[in-house]
C-alpha cells in the first residue's frame, strides 16, 4: 500500500493525495487483535467517535471484524459522522451498495459537483452566511443527498426498526434536551436508514437539525453531557473497542484507536471541512473506502480462547 502523505504547510494540508493512512491501519489491526482476545463477543462493545468529513477509517475497524462477528457484539455505537461507515458496510455485505472498486475514487469530487461546490466560492458564501448571523450554513437535506448516490432505494426506504438490535446510533434532541438512542428497539422504529445521517451528523451551527415527530436531531458530539454519556456507554461493557478522534492507547477496559495520525483532532476536522468547502481535491477519502470496503478481509487465526 502507498505510505501517507507527509507534505505540510498550506497546501499540504489543503491538498490530500491517494493515500490511506498506514498507521491507522496497523493500530486497527494490532487493537482488533487484543479486542479478540480480552472477552467473549457477546461482553464486548464498539463506540465510534465522529470522524469528521474527510475520514473512513472507521470502516477498517467494521472490515477487519467482519459482519459475523458485529453481528454477535453486544452493542455497537456510532456517533455524528461515524454513522456513514456503517451503512456503507451493512450495504455491501447486502449487495445494496452503488459504491465499486471503479467508482469509489470518483466519490468525493462527485459529491463535491453534486452538491455544486465551486472551489473558492463556496466558501467564501458559507462564511458570508454565518457572518450575517445565519443559524445553519447547509439544510438538512445535505446530508442525505450526500449519501443517496452510493446506496440502493430499497436500503434508504428501510426503518430503523429492521436494523440488527445490537447497533445503535446517537443524537441529540433539541426539544427534550437528551439523548435518543436510534435502534431497532428504540422511540424511533420508523425512522428511514436515508434519515439517519441526517439526525446523527447535523453539527449545530453548520447544519440545520432534522426535524422529526416533534423532535429536532442534531449532531451528540457536541451536546451538553456528551461526556457523561459516553461514560455510561462505556459502563456497560468490560470490553470496549472506542474509534476516537485524539485517544490511543489501553485504559482499564478500554481499546482506544485514534481514527487518523494529525497530532491536532480539530485542526484535522477543521482542515477536512475546509478542503471540501473549498473545492480542493482530497484523494485519501476514495483510497480510504476502497481499501476499507473492498479491501480488507476479516482478521483471521486470533489466538483468542472466545473466538
Amino acid at each position: 500500500m502507498r505510505q501517507v502523505d507527509k507534505r505540510r504547510g498550506f497546501l499540504g494540508w489543503a491538498y490530500r493525495g491517494p493515500t490511506i493512512d498506514n498507521a491507522v491501519l496497523s493500530d486497527a489491526r494490532q487493537l482488533v487483535k487484543r479486542f479478540l482476545q480480552k472477552a467473549p463477543l457477546n461482553e464486548s462493545c464498539l463506540i465510534f467517535d465522529g470522524p469528521g468529513i474527510g475520514l473512513g477509517t472507521p470502516l477498517f475497524v467494521l472490515s477487519l471484524l467482519g459482519k459475523r462477528r458485529l453481528d454477535a457484539l453486544k452493542a455497537i455505537h456510532f456517533l455524528s459522522g461515524s454513522s456513514f461507515a456503517p451503512l456503507w458496510f451493512y450495504a455491501k455485505n447486502e449487495g445494496q451498495l452503488l459504491l465499486t472498486p471503479e467508482n469509489v475514487a470518483n466519490y468525493y469530487s462527485q459529491n463535491q459537483r453534486d452538491r455544486g461546490v465551486k472551489p473558492v466560492v463556496t466558501l467564501l458564501v458559507s462564511v458570508g452566511r454565518k457572518l450575517r448571523g445565519a443559524k445553519w450554513v447547509h439544510p438538512n437535506v445535505f446530508l442525505e443527498d450526500c449519501l443517496r448516490p452510493t446506496l440502493s432505494q430499497s436500503f434508504l426506504r428501510r426503518p430503523i426498526g429492521e436494523w440488527p438490535a445490537n447497533v445503535h446510533f446517537w443524537t441529540y434532541d433539541k426539544v427534550s434536551k437528551r439523548f435518543i438512542d436510534l435502534t431497532a428497539r428504540g422511540e424511533y422504529p420508523r425512522l428511514p436508514t436515508s434519515k439517519l445521517v441526517c439526525a446523527t451528523a447535523a453539527i449545530g451551527g453548520l447544519f440545520e437539525p432534522l426535524y422529526y415527530e416533534g423532535a429536532a436531531f442534531i449532531d451528540a458530539i457536541l451536546a451538553p453531557g456528551i461526556k457523561e454519556h459516553l461514560k455510561q456507554l462505556r459502563a456497560q461493557s468490560t470490553n470496549n473497542l472506542i474509534c476516537h478522534m485524539y485517544r490511543s492507547g489501553e485504559k482499564a477496559n478500554n481499546l482506544f484507536l485514534k481514527l487518523h495520525s494529525d497530532r491536532f483532532a480539530y485542526r484535522r476536522l477543521g482542515w477536512d471541512y475546509f478542503i471540501w468547502l473549498a473545492g480542493l481535491k482530497n484523494r485519501e477519502v476514495g483510497e480510504t473506502l476502497r481499501v476499507g470496503l473492498f479491501e480488507l478481509k476479516p482478521q483471521r487465526h486470533s489466538p483468542s480462547k472466545w473466538y
